[in-house]
């Protein structure tokens, strides 16, 4: 599809507060959907480490545990599993959707809740996001040499 190459927003129409109402979505890309979860891990890292710094009275011992706090501050793989716990914990979803959301329109977090209630729109926002987040496109891509493995190597009992 041009859309997917080019990443056009696509149509969703769903109700809200009884009317029906046309939202466009895109594709997100990686940085999209982690950036927020990582620097919401950080700055909740930064404000722990600010309310302990300050319960320590001397001054010394407060630079020292600032110090040594803020040079270990999660990066990399533990900063990527943290913010994976975060998408995939309670908000996650609704933070995720959010952004996908008002990528292309602003929405109320009122809103936003408002749609997520509405019975009749569970199954057009599963499919909407498994869109934002390219699920779609996992289901559609080439097995890989570690897939195909996995599968030879285990018998299907009947």
């Amino acid at each position: 599809m041009i859309s997917d190459l080019n990443n056009n927003p696509v149509d969703y129409t769903l109700s809200l507060n009884g009317e029906s109402k046309v939202y466009k979505v895109s594709r997100l890309s990686y940085s999209e959907i982690k950036s927020p979860f990582e620097i919401e891990v950080k700055n909740e890292r930064m404000n722990n480490i600010i309310e302990i710094s300050r319960r320590i009275v001397d001054g010394k011992e407060r630079m020292a545990y600032l110090s040594d706090a803020t040079n270990n501050i999660p990066t990399g793989e533990e900063l990527e599993r943290l913010a994976e716990n975060k998408l995939n914990g309670n908000g996650g979803g609704l933070k995720l959707l959010s952004i996908g959301l008002n990528k292309h329109q602003k929405i109320s977090e009122k809103d936003l809740l408002s749609l997520l209630s509405d019975d009749k729109n569970s199954s057009a926002i599963k499919v909407m996001t498994d869109y934002m987040i390219g699920v779609d496109l996992k289901k559609d891509a080439p097995e890989t040499k570690e897939e195909n493995k996995e599968d030879k190597g285990v018998e299907k009992k009947s």
